[in-house]
């Protein structure tokens, strides 16, 4: 196949799923009444106020451009004061304690931390392995602090702020990775989208799992990732690996990919998008890439080892047992079962035998039975919902598990807690809900427009527009891993927010430099007139 036909079937591809996502969020919900979240926990605008709002918030956008160009530093800093005051504010007036699997990850850690060398470890993670990784990194991270951890409380704490530093580390990659390839502009609206994603900026990493440590790492490498194929596309090769700074840039993707993967495996589902993209849509990059992978499989390596001598020092039994072990077709189960989500209904499917190949035969064949049954409108509409789980105005970003915090023991500090909650959440969700719908909608009128002029596939040949192509290809592939592939909660939506909020400041920045020009436009076309 030519490359420009394989180009023009790729963007056309990824264009067709944005317009998919777009019409499944502008359906997720009532259009005139009020919306309830999972379980009902928290009402929720009607989509015509997120639409209102969405255009309030373009218009926000358009002032903060507009101030960008005459005080530039003068906004980052006021932005950059706001998001470093909720992130580690956050700590103190809302220390949100880890629930479900990641209590347990931090339990475990704890028990490690305290009793090294003589430690164990819960049968859990023999049986749940993906959950080994993480409570190895945090046993590494918390040692240290071995002197002052005396409870769990105290490893909660020491974690959130290592979580909450990662979080400002990712922002600023983020930022950097928008400064560098387009302008200071549109790091400065994608500060301001930060700053109105507050479930994101307050919980998220708070809760130290897999997925809340992986994602910085996997944002940090896209930023190096993007700088090799741009430095590359402008130098010759030979010119290129001179450079001590671009081996800084093939350290730091390798390096920072490797603990991605790591953390979260499914991370490769990222990886793998960045590859065939770059590969693509750039001609000078192989060599780039293959020095990237190299540096990937030397750093992984490099953890492998180290985690495989960590867990033989902290004494973890691998599980023996066949019969403990889940059976893939669980979680494709999962993906389809219940609507996409977990829940009683797919335990008592999974739990029905103990034999290991009972279990996988049974589970397989009502994975089946459930799929002929959906028939293709019904899977379809599945993708559909989960679409709505992730992205949909109904979300509340799982902050109705998220509800129990540090220092619970005192009653003071609970009832002090369990007010500001009760005050803060519903406003953090609905603020970020506007957010997340705003940039989809950009999204899906983007796409829209592109497939009316698909024929202009060159304008992919600027390097501005193939990272947009990049940052597109990374948020789609993660988020076609959940749709397709997995279960879907409302929090999962984080592993896709700092590629969406990307796609968002750079969609809406375009859109506030035009509403500027025309403006000026205007107003000459009136003091003309007038003279």
């Amino acid at each position: 196949m030519h490359t420009t036909t394989l180009q023009r079937f790729v963007m056309t591809t990824m264009a067709v799923i944005a317009i998919f996502f777009g019409i499944s969020i502008l359906l997720s919900g009532h259009i005139f009444s009020n919306n309830s979240s999972f379980h009902d926990t928290f009402k929720l605008f009607p989509l015509w106020k997120n639409i209102l709002f969405s255009l309030l918030l373009l218009c926000s956008i358009t002032i903060v451009w507009w101030l960008s160009t005459k005080k530039e530093s003068s906004v980052r800093f006021i932005f950059w004061y706001i998001i470093i005051f909720l992130v580690v504010g956050a700590i103190f007036f809302q220390p949100y304690k880890p629930v479900f699997d990641n209590f347990a990850v931090n339990l475990q850690a704890f028990h490690l931390v305290k009793d090294f060398p003589k430690c164990s470890w819960q049968q859990y993670f023999s049986i749940f392995p993906n959950n080994v990784a993480i409570t190895n990194l945090l046993f590494w991270l918390d040692t240290p602090f071995k002197g002052i951890i005396n409870t769990p409380e105290d490893l909660f704490f020491i974690n959130a702020c290592i979580g909450q530093g990662l979080m400002l580390f990712s922002i600023y990659q983020s930022m950097r990775l928008l400064d560098l390839i387009f302008d200071k502009k549109f790091g400065n609206v994608l500060l301001f989208f930060y700053i109105l994603s507050p479930t994101y900026l307050m919980q998220f990493t708070q809760v130290a799992y897999s997925d809340t440590y992986s994602l910085p790492f996997l944002v940090a490498s896209f930023r190096y990732v993007t700088q090799l194929l741009i430095t590359v596309e402008d130098v010759n090769f030979k010119i290129f690996i001179k450079h001590l700074k671009n081996w800084y840039f093939i350290i730091c993707s390798g390096l920072f990919m490797s603990l991605a993967l790591y953390l979260r495996p499914n991370s490769i589902i990222a990886l793998v998008a960045i590859i065939i993209l770059s590969l693509l849509l750039m001609t000078k990059n192989r060599r780039t890439i293959l020095l990237f992978l190299v540096s990937l499989v030397f750093f992984s390596e490099i953890i492998t080892f180290t985690s495989n001598k960590t867990l033989a020092q902290t004494n973890y039994e691998t599980n023996i047992s066949k019969n403990n072990k889940m059976p893939i077709e669980s979680w494709f189960l999962t993906a389809y079962y219940n609507g996409g989500r977990s829940g009683a209904k797919i335990n008592q499917i999974t739990d029905k035998y103990k034999d290991y190949d009972k279990r996988k035969s049974y589970i397989r064949s009502k994975l089946f039975t459930k799929l002929r049954s959906l028939g293709p409108i019904g899977i379809i509409a599945t993708w559909k919902n989960k679409c709505n789980v992730l992205f949909g105005i109904k979300s509340d970003f799982g902050m109705q598990y998220f509800n129990s915090f540090r220092d619970w023991d005192s009653r003071q500090l609970k009832i002090r807690y369990k007010n500001l909650y009760d005050f803060l959440t519903p406003k953090m969700i609905q603020i970020s809900l506007i957010s997340v719908f705003t940039c989809i909608c950009l999204l899906f009128f983007y796409a829209i427009l592109f497939l009316k002029n698909k024929a202009n596939i060159t304008i992919y040949t600027q390097p501005k527009k193939m990272i947009f192509v990049l940052i597109l290809g990374v948020f789609e592939s993660l988020s076609l891993f959940y749709i397709l592939l997995w279960e879907v909660q409302e929090h999962y939506v984080y592993m896709m927010l700092p590629f969406l909020l990307l796609i968002g400041s750079i969609l809406s920045g375009y859109l506030a430099q035009k509403s500027i020009h025309i403006l000026k436009h205007l107003s000459l076309r009136k003091q003309n007139f007038k003279h």
